[in-house]
């Protein structure tokens, strides 16, 4: 099985980052009116603060994925640690999100736990270069139960 050229996309930074950082910026504005004209904006606050957490602890498992040699090279930009690819356990598709995202199981966990999230490169319309990358990633972890 070959190598794809990349394991994740360059919208990586964008939904580990950027959109998280709007979506908290949004909240912090609802709750900056709600402070002026509290008519109604608390219940828009708490309905606007739901996902503003549950996309901060999804954007926290999102990691760039590279491999070199016998190890996958895993950064989340302040950090980079080498894993054995012998660690990895499974993976799945993440099937509640709209983004294309591929969770990576580890046994034993790496430094940033046991699961981790990759976006790999796709192309609206088309999943091929996901689905090559997900062919790619399940050998691998197929290759590790042998």
């Amino acid at each position: 099985m070959q190598r794809p050229e990349r394991l994740t996309s360059s919208a990586t930074l964008l939904n580990q980052w950027i959109i998280p950082l709007l979506f908290w910026a949004g909240w912090l504005f609802i709750i900056g009116a709600g402070l002026t004209n509290p008519r109604g904006m608390l219940l828009l606050a708490i309905g606007w603060g739901i996902p503003c957490v549950l996309l901060l602890v999804w954007a926290r498992l999102i990691k760039e994925v590279s491999i070199e040699g016998d190890f996958f090279v895993i950064s989340g930009h302040f950090a980079t640690h080498h894993v054995p690819i012998a660690h990895l356990a499974n993976i799945a598709v993440v099937r509640w999100s709209r983004t294309p995202a591929i969770n990576l199981y580890f046994e034993p966990p790496t430094p940033f736990g046991r699961r981790i999230i990759i976006i790999p490169p796709y192309q609206f319309f088309s999943r091929e270069r996901f689905d090559e990358v997900f062919t790619f990633l399940k050998a691998l972890s197929s290759q590790q139960d042998d």
